[in-house]
């Protein structure tokens, strides 16, 4: 239930975004070429890290679990392994010049399917 009100709660600061703005802000930039500038707002980073806490247990329990069964588990250990990846280009797009500074996560997750499939 208390997981039921905190979706409830995020849908309602992402519906309700453009009454407050505190989840994020859109504005038209036109250097150095016209395009939609977007900033996140504090809520975005709350519910981002949340998401990624919550993400990391579970990952966590998948490999506490993958060591623990008596099959070879090293290609899906792979493959979860990988679910990291996003979160690592995010963090280096943060701190260094030579990534953008985007969410990865739309150019990993769709392709982990195709891993699993691999993978079985």
């Amino acid at each position: 239930m208390a997981a039921l009100a905190i979706f409830s709660g995020i849908i309602l600061v992402k519906v309700t975004n453009p009454i407050h703005g505190q989840y994020f802000t859109a504005e038209v930039a036109t250097h150095p070429f016209v395009h939609l500038g977007v900033q996140q707002g504090a809520i975005h980073w709350l519910v981002m890290g949340m998401a990624y806490a919550l993400a990391a247990v579970g990952l966590f329990m998948l490999f506490e679990l993958f060591i623990n069964v008596s099959y070879d588990t090293k290609p899906l250990i792979a493959v979860v392994g990988l679910t990291g990846l996003p979160v690592t280009l995010d963090i280096a797009g943060a701190v260094t010049p030579y990534l953008l500074e985007i969410t990865y996560s739309s150019l990993v997750w769709p392709r982990l399917p195709w891993a699993l499939v691999m993978c079985t």
